[in-house]
C-alpha cells in the first residue's frame, strides 16, 4: 500500500509551532532590559522595577512582571537564559501558544508576589519563572514524554539541590537570592501541571492555584509584618486627615526604624498639638540618638525650651540641642536662631537670647517673619517663651 502524505497545510502548521518564538522572545527581552539597566541604570529601574512604597501605594504594578527581566549581571542572566531555553523549547512544541504564555506569566507573578509578601521587596530574574516551567514539566512527563529529554534525573537533582543551596547562600550572606519567589514559583508551575493534568488532581490544584493567589495578593493591600507598610499606611491617612490612625502607624514605624527622621518629627508634632508633650519627647530623643537631623534637633530643643509642663523643660539641654541644630544649619537658619534665643530665654540669659532673637529676625522671610517678631517682643520683655 502506498503510504499517503499528511496535507501541506498541516506540515506548514506543525513547522510553525515548533519554532519556540516565545520563548526566545522572553531572553530577548531579558538581555534588552538587563543590558540597558547596566548601561542606564539611572533611567532603567524606576520604570521596571517597583519599590515596596510604590506597590503599597498602587503604583507601578507592572514591576510585578517586568522586574523579571532584570538580572544582577551577565552570569545570571546567561544562566536564567540557559535553562529557560533547554526547558522552554521543548515545552512550547508540547503545548499551546496561549498555555505556555499563561504559564510563563502566572509563575512570574506568583514569583514576585511571593518574594514581595516575604521579604517585603521584589527579586530580579526569570529563576522563579523557570522554576515554574520545570515544575510544570516535572509533573507532566507521563501525558508529554518529550518533556523526558530534559526533564532527566540530573535536571532534577540540580534544581533541588540548587534550590537549597540558594537558601545557604543567602542565609550565610555570601550572594542574595529571591528564594521564595523559586519556591512558590516551582509550587505554581507543580499546580498548573496537575490541573490540567487529568481529572485526578485537576479540581484540587486548580482550587489550591485559587487560593495561592488570593493569598498572594492579600500583602498589597495588608502586611503590617512589614515596616515600610506602616509608613504608607501613615501617609494615607494623613491625606485623609485621619491624625489619630495616621499616628498608630506613624509610631509603630518609628519603632522599627528609629533613624526616619521625617517620621520622628512628624509623629512628635502631632504629640504636641495633642498636648502629649513626654511622649514627643521620647520620640525625638530617640531618634536623636541615632541621626543628626537639623529638624528633628530643632524640634527636641524648642519642646525643652518652651515646654508648658515644667518637668520637660530643660534650658541647659535646649541650648546644647539648638547649637547643634544651629551648627548643622551654618548658623543660617532663622528658626534655629530663634529655638537657640527660645533656649537662651529659657535660662534666664536674655542678653544672649535677644542676640540671637535679633539674628533670626535678619534671616527672616514672609513665612515666619511674623512669629519671629513675636517670640523677639517677648525677649525683650524678658519672659521665656511658652509656644511649644
Amino acid at each position: 500500500m502506498e503510504a499517503v502524505e499528511p496535507p501541506a497545510t498541516e506540515t506548514f502548521a506543525d513547522e510553525a509551532r515548533v519554532f519556540p518564538w516565545i520563548t526566545i522572545t522572553w531572553m530577548v527581552l531579558s538581555v534588552a532590559c538587563t543590558g540597558l539597566r547596566m548601561a542606564f541604570p539611572n533611567e532603567v529601574n524606576p520604570w521596571s522595577y517597583a519599590t515596596d512604597v510604590e506597590l503599597w501605594q498602587g503604583s507601578k504594578m507592572w514591576g510585578l512582571l517586568t522586574s523579571s527581566f532584570l538580572h544582577a549581571d551577565v552570569m545570571h542572566l546567561a544562566f536564567n537564559c540557559y535553562w529557560l531555553w533547554h526547558l522552554g523549547q521543548v515545552l512550547e512544541q508540547e503545548v499551546s501558544r496561549l498555555s505556555y504564555v499563561v504559564l510563563i506569566l502566572m509563575t512570574t507573578l506568583f514569583a514576585s508576589l511571593a518574594e514581595f509578601a516575604v521579604m517585603g521587596q521584589l527579586g530580579i530574574g526569570m529563576s522563579g519563572m523557570v522554576y515554574g516551567v520545570f515544575g510544570f514539566m516535572l509533573v507532566g512527563r507521563n501525558r508529554h514524554p518529550a518533556f523526558l529529554k530534559v526533564i532527566n534525573s540530573n535536571t532534577i537533582t540540580l534544581f533541588f539541590v540548587w534550590l537549597v543551596l540558594c537558601f545557604a547562600l543567602t542565609h550565610s550572606q555570601v550572594m542574595p537570592v529571591a528564594n521564595f519567589a523559586h519556591v512558590v514559583g516551582l509550587v505554581a508551575g507543580v499546580l498548573s501541571g496537575l490541573a490540567t493534568g487529568g481529572r485526578r488532581y485537576g479540581k484540587l490544584a486548580f482550587a489550591v492555584l485559587a487560593m495561592m493567589l488570593l493569598g498572594a495578593v492579600i500583602p498589597l493591600f495588608w502586611a503590617p509584618w512589614h515596616d515600610n507598610w506602616h509608613f504608607v499606611r501613615a501617609l494615607r491617612l494623613l491625606e485623609k486627615n485621619d491624625i489619630t490612625n495616621a499616628l498608630v502607624s506613624l509610631e509603630q514605624y518609628h519603632q522599627r526604624q528609629p533613624r526616619n527622621a521625617w517620621t520622628a518629627f512628624t509623629a512628635a508634632n502631632i504629640r504636641i498639638q495633642q498636648k502629649e508633650y513626654a511622649a514627643a519627647e521620647r520620640i525625638l530623643r530617640t531618634t536623636m540618638k541615632w541621626v543628626d537631623d537639623v529638624a528633628v534637633a530643632n524640634s527636641l530643643a524648642w519642646l525643652l525650651a518652651t515646654c508648658p509642663e515644667d518637668q520637660l523643660r530643660n534650658g541647659r539641654q535646649a541650648v546644647e540641642i539648638a547649637q547643634r541644630a544651629c551648627e548643622f544649619t551654618n548658623w543660617e537658619n532663622a528658626d534655629c536662631l530663634d529655638t537657640l534665643a527660645a533656649a537662651y530665654a529659657e535660662t534666664g540669659d536674655f542678653d544672649d537670647a535677644l542676640k540671637w532673637s535679633g539674628k533670626a529676625m535678619e534671616l527672616s522671610t514672609e513665612i515666619n517673619r511674623e512669629a519671629l517678631l513675636k517670640n523677639n517682643q517677648t525677649i525683650q520683655n524678658k519672659k521665656p517663651l511658652r509656644r511649644p
